[in-house]
């Protein structure tokens, strides 16, 4: 917010931010899986979607049902956890569509 850019948990508070983050995370899962199953996609990326989205939604539901104080206490520990989670996500996400590109040429891969 120094930026002057506005953050979620400055206008809307934390709890608020607890929910986007999972309402988020709940409308990324279809994206992905559509991902998977398109012409882009295949078999390699479909399982990589399945296995990291139930990840994701199981860090942002754990984030969701913390409380302030709990959070507080432990530093924010399960937060940072689940935005290297994220970070993870997104590399293991386009590592399965690299896996599927160089797996289509020899007939592998791909739909």
């Amino acid at each position: 917010s120094n930026a002057g850019v506005p953050m979620l948990t400055v206008t809307h508070g934390r709890p608020a931010t607890r929910k986007h983050i999972f309402v988020y995370t709940l409308i990324l899962v279809p994206c992905a899986l559509a991902l998977a199953l398109s012409s882009i996609g295949g078999p390699v990326t479909l399982a990589a979607a399945i296995v990291l989205n139930a990840l994701f939604i199981r860090g942002a539901y754990r984030i969701l049902r913390r409380d302030e104080a709990v959070a507080e206490a432990d530093r924010y520990k399960a937060e940072r956890g689940f935005f290297k989670l994220s970070l993870a996500y997104l590399f293991l996400h386009f590592g399965a569509l690299l896996v599927e590109a160089s797996l289509k040429p020899f007939g592998l891969g791909g739909w």
